[in-house]
């Protein structure tokens, strides 16, 4: 049946009761950020013995680290391990003992690290007698290690070493010119006052206030070639040398 509106309108539209209106487009809300994956007990267990082993965590300067301990330790505490080592352990055993332990430490090791921690070692820790480069020898004269060997480094070592001197007397060492001198070690543990500092090119100059003999390591570097000379001076008061 037709339902009529007022005059002139259309007729009304007739909706069966049983058909629903249509609903709307639903519209999705935005999905919530995932929440972060938390790590586990055991992770974080592992993070923090992670985190000891690069810190090196009351172990540095212990004689009891292993090769495969110092290697676990950060770059910069192993070179810290080493020179604590030398410190530490001369206030309870002579000076060979320290040496062997350290070198020994080193020769567990790979050469190329080995080379690297032995060259940058003592930018790590002040030298209390133990010198750096007496370790670098002990290593060298019992395992290779890449670009490292002994060579002449002293063009007048000869004469040097054929001559006495007094203190406070100046002596001069030649060096090639291309040579650029790295470090200076005096070997078995003496103490005397001295200098050791650049002259004109080619030369360095070295100077003592005490007498005795001295034996000292010289390492220079010459074509990315690491080069060690031995140098033996002698040095007595004015009264006794000729």
């Amino acid at each position: 049946m037709a339902v009529k509106g007022p005059k002139g309108d259309r007729p009304a539209e007739v909706r069966s009761p049983d058909v629903a209106a249509e609903a709307p487009p639903k519209v999705e809300a935005p999905a919530a950020p995932a929440a972060p994956d938390l790590p586990s007990a055991h992770q974080r267990e592992r993070s923090d013995e992670g985190t000891e082993q690069l810190l090196g965590e009351g172990r540095i300067g212990e004689p009891s680290v292993t090769p495969d301990e110092l290697m676990a330790m950060g770059p910069l505490v192993r070179a810290r391990h080493l020179m604590t080592l030398l410190a530490r352990r001369r206030r309870d055993v002579p000076r060979e003992t320290v040496l062997k332990e350290a070198g020994d430490l080193l020769l567990g090791i790979d050469p190329a690290e080995a080379k690297r921690l032995l060259l940058t070692m003592g930018e790590a820790g002040r030298i209390v007698d133990v010198y750096p480069l007496e370790v670098l020898v002990y290593v060298l004269e019992k395992k290779p290690l890449p670009g490292v060997s002994f060579g002449p480094i002293i063009q007048n070592k000869r004469g040097l070493e054929a001559a006495t001197f007094t203190p406070d007397q100046v002596l001069r060492l030649k060096i090639p010119l291309a040579m650029r001198i790295k470090g200076l070690a005096l070997e078995g543990g003496p103490m005397p006052g001295y200098c050791f500092a650049p002259g004109p090119p080619g030369a360095y100059h070295l100077q003592f206030d005490e007498v005795g003999e001295f034996s000292l390591i010289l390492r220079g570097e010459q074509r990315r070639k690491v080069v060690l000379d031995r140098l033996r001076i002698t040095v007595e008061s004015a009264e006794v040398a000729p």
